[in-house]
C-alpha cells in the first residue's frame, strides 16, 4: 500500500503540468505530491526500510 503513495505522487505532478491550469491548481497539485512523498517516506522510516 504504501509504495502506491510514489504512484499518486508521480501522477499528481504529471497533472500539475497540464497548460490549462491555472496558478492556483497547479501549486496544489505539487503540494499534494510533496505531502503524499512526505507520506511515503515516514512510512519508510517507520518500518526501517
Amino acid at each position: 500500500m504504501p509504495d502506491i503513495l510514489i504512484d499518486e505522487a508521480e501522477t499528481t505532478l504529471n497533472a500539475s503540468f497540464q497548460t490549462v491550469l491555472n496558478p492556483k491548481d497547479r501549486e496544489d497539485l505539487i503540494e499534494d505530491a510533496r505531502d503524499r512523498l512526505t507520506e511515503w517516506l515516514a512510512n519508510k522510516l517507520k518500518s526501517g526500510e
